[in-house]
């Protein structure tokens, strides 16, 4: 199951059709064929599912992102692993106190 693309030649904007037993796996493998090329599928719009010859196939819209589109996803991508980075280390810090006030408390089953 592959995905192809009507008139693909390197352009903004293609469609895609894939194959797929759903649409999750669909989904998968549209993004992978996009990310391969250079490309997002278009979001926030549903996959179009269409039965051909007795098979499932799943349609969607993909472009090309501008430079300006691609240094903003690069900019969010920094902001999400910097947040990531501060809720590890805070959730680590919540762990410790717990540990801390879990080891002042009496034991329930001991005297």
């Amino acid at each position: 199951m592959g995905v192809t693309a009507t008139e693909y030649d390197n352009g903004n904007l293609v469609e895609v059709a894939c194959e797929a037993s759903g649409p999750p796996e669909a989904l998968y493998l549209i993004d992978q064929w996009a990310l391969q090329k250079g490309l997002i599928r278009w979001p926030g719009v549903w996959l179009r599912h269409f039965l051909i010859e007795g098979k499932n196939v799943y349609k969607a819209v993909c472009f090309r992102p501008s430079s300006e589109e691609k240094s903003a996803v690069e900019s969010e991508i920094v902001k999400m692993r910097q947040l990531r980075e501060k809720l590890s280390m805070k959730m680590e810090q919540i762990e410790s106190e717990e540990i801390k006030t879990a080891a002042k408390q009496p034991h329930p089953y001991r005297s």
